[in-house]
């Protein structure tokens, strides 16, 4: 390809590929008109995007533009697949390589299912694997390998479910980042396996936003020599300011695995929990339950939790009736909590660096989980 496709409309459609197709580098062909993206549908019905001989595949070669510009990553920069207002969608068994940026878009979508899929990306920041927005939707049975959220939650979402999520180097899975007018609402994930992510589960909102994120529930997370386990962040872009983006009802149950322990200075910076509520929006009616994680078995450091300006049951954290007033916990760690015992490595992660960024990534070796 050497210019973007754009696919509007259509009812009962279906676009396969059962073969390689290879992205040409360009900086300027991937124009704004197709949202700087190869290969866009929107306003599709009924619309299945899928490979049914294992071979369907993308290949972005976004290793030539870090060796042509210097760069990691640029906004410039051309994305792979976007999806964007449809109905009734399916997307599976397709494997997505070394995109410049953002693999997978699905955009304002219902009824959606994304599954089997398989994202192979360079160790850099701006490489999400799936950034996904809508009604009613169901992401399962993924394999990322990238330096940015394997799996994002994006507003406005409600209804949907992600589970079985394979995150290997990454940033793991996430709701946000999130500010004005968020909306976010019932959403379950759970059985997220990582390995050498910067944390399991990822709530981030920014400064002086507005909106919600509630009624949601997380459980069954894995994780081996990950930054942190569970990260709130009101705070994500800015250390000051109004808060915003509420946050109520969501429940943590069932984190498990070793922390990647790291000093600043001389004091711990990470830990299974950490959880940054802002004064004047506060996290309510949270739950933690069954958090059982330590630092990594031959690193250097200590493990910390921190809480602050967050309300609800579990741990550290101060009832709901406490929450007129702010307040700041932090818990060090001096041995393992009972029934932990350092996770095994996994067999099916890439290694601690990911895929290089100034090199061919393989599309199809090693063979797809799937």
């Amino acid at each position: 390809m050497t210019k973007p496709v754009v696919l509007n409309g259509g009812t009962k459609w279906a676009f396969q590929i059962n073969g390689l197709i290879t992205c040409a580098y360009s900086t300027s062909s991937w124009g704004s008109s197709s949202y700087n993206t190869a290969i866009v549908i929107k306003n599709a019905n009924d619309f299945e995007m899928y490979s049914d001989n294992g071979l369907g595949a993308i290949q972005g070669n976004g290793y030539v533009y870090r060796i042509t510009s210097g760069e990691e990553h640029d906004e410039g920069w051309m994305r792979l697949v976007r999806i964007v207002s449809s109905t009734n969608v399916s997307v599976h068994d397709l494997i997505l390589v070394d995109s410049p940026m953002y693999f997978l878009v699905v955009y304002q979508c219902s009824n959606v299912e994304v599954y089997y899929i398989t994202i192979r990306g360079g160790n850099t920041g701006m490489t999400d694997g799936i950034d996904i927005s809508g009604y009613n939707y169901f992401v399962h049975d993924v394999e990322v390998t990238n330096k940015d959220e394997c799996v994002c939650v994006k507003s406005p979402s409600t209804n949907a479910e992600i589970s079985n999520i394979y995150c290997s180097s990454s940033g793991g899975v996430s709701i946000g980042s999130l500010q004005s007018g968020a909306n976010v609402t019932n959403i379950k994930i759970s059985d997220v396996y990582n390995y050498n992510t910067n944390s399991l589960m990822f709530i981030k909102t920014k400064s002086g936003g507005s909106g919600f994120v509630k009624n949601c529930e997380f459980t069954n997370f894995y994780g081996y020599d990950c930054a942190f386990g569970i990260d709130v962040d009101q705070y994500w872009n800015s250390k000051s300011g109004s808060g915003g983006v509420q946050l109520e009802n969501l429940v943590f149950s069932g984190f498990y695995g070793s922390i990647a322990a790291a000093y600043s200075g001389n004091k711990p910076t990470r830990g299974g929990v950490k959880i940054i509520g802002a004064y004047d929006a506060p996290p309510v009616d949270i739950t933690f339950e069954d958090i059982v994680m330590y630092k990594n078995e031959g690193r250097t450091g200590q493990y910390i939790d921190v809480y602050q300006n967050a309300y609800g049951e579990g741990y550290e954290l101060k009832p709901d009736s406490a929450s007129a007033s702010s307040y700041t916990t932090s818990v060090t760690a001096t041995a393992a909590p009972s029934g932990w015992t350092q996770p095994a490595l996994p067999d099916w992660n890439v290694g601690s660096t990911g895929y290089g960024l100034t090199v061919s990534i393989p599309v199809y070796t090693p063979a797809v989980m799937w």
